[in-house]
């Protein structure tokens, strides 16, 4: 793993990595390694909207296999031609991950993409409180309120309390 996501940065100092298993896609399901198209779509909102150093990203999708039937029997599909990987073993793949990471980009700010329901809030609460990291699953619709208020209440020059 480690020496996969040292080639992918290619000596570049990643500050944002979008990493997904892809499990649940918002109206689609289980996209397999091909919803890592959604990670790069989010770097891309990252880049345009906030100025993020296009050189300072890196999407990842985290392949534990998947229940979409068409992807496992499509000889094309570029994944892991098994059933998806959930319990101790998934847990443990993604704290790899996590650790891999964050030891070779220090200053690193990890955004989770597209988990699955069963994993994404046991994601986030296990490392809130460790490491600097986002899951948009759990926490996109209220970051995207609250961003709408304050920017209404910037524009109106009124304050929260009023």
């Amino acid at each position: 793993m480690e020496s996969a996501i040292k080639a992918s940065a290619n000596g570049r100092d990643i500050r944002l990595i979008v990493v997904t298993d892809a499990e649940g896609i918002l109206g689609i399901g289980d996209w397999g390694t091909q919803g890592v198209d959604i990670a790069v779509g989010k770097l891309m909102v990252y880049t345009a909207a906030a100025g993020i150093d296009p050189s300072q990203v890196l999407p990842v999708v985290l392949d534990a296999g998947t229940t979409n039937q068409a992807l496992l029997d499509d000889d094309l599909y570029l994944g892991l031609k098994k059933q998806r990987v959930y319990g101790q073993t998934y847990h443990a793949f993604v704290d790899k991950f996590v650790d891999t990471v964050e030891n070779l980009f220090p200053k690193l700010y990890l955004h989770f993409e597209d988990f699955g329901r069963s994993n994404a809030a046991d994601i986030l609460n296990q490392y809130k409180d460790k490491i600097t990291t986002f899951n948009d699953d759990v926490q996109g619709t209220g970051i995207i309120v609250l961003s709408s208020v304050l920017g209404a209440l910037n524009i109106s020059k009124q304050k929260m309390t009023d």
